[in-house]
């Protein structure tokens, strides 16, 4: 449960994570030299999918048996084309709109999006009505 947002230029996260029904902060945002790494889904499953994105995304390293939901945003830092992880091989979407959210409060945070605020404030206007989303948001530009 988490709120990740893509305006085409900043990727966006909040910080709230759960564990055993006890809230926690979580950093959910991964960034290298060539990528940005939004993770949601399974915390476990997205630290693996974190680990091949540091590794540089090769292809012969791909993890595998992943469960079959969303595993977050990638962001290639030179081109700033985005990519849904999906699947249980962490499989690339490509992303043809020119902003994205995924999580729990995607529907807050596009819509948000869609009227001219940037990824963090969508996250932030996520926070106000998804209860999986918290207002302590990071951000990393591409």
């Amino acid at each position: 449960m988490t709120t990740i947002a893509w305006d085409g230029t900043t990727l966006a996260a909040d910080t709230q994570s759960q564990s055993n029904g006890v809230k926690r902060v979580s950093h959910k945002i991964t960034a290298t030299q060539q990528y940005l790494y939004g993770m949601c889904g399974s915390e476990a499953e997205a630290m693996i999918v974190a680990k091949w994105v540091a590794g540089g995304c090769l292809p012969a390293e791909q993890p595998a048996d992943l469960d079959t939901g969303p595993h977050g945003l990638l962001i290639e830092r030179s081109t700033k084309k985005c990519f849904i992880l999906d699947g249980e091989r962490a499989t690339m979407l490509p992303v043809v709109e020119r902003f994205y959210a995924e999580g729990s409060g995607r529907e807050y945070a596009m819509g948000a999006m869609y009227t001219g605020t940037n990824a963090a404030e969508a996250v932030s206007v996520a926070s106000r009505f998804d209860i999986w989303t918290n207002d302590d948001i990071e951000h990393v530009d591409a």
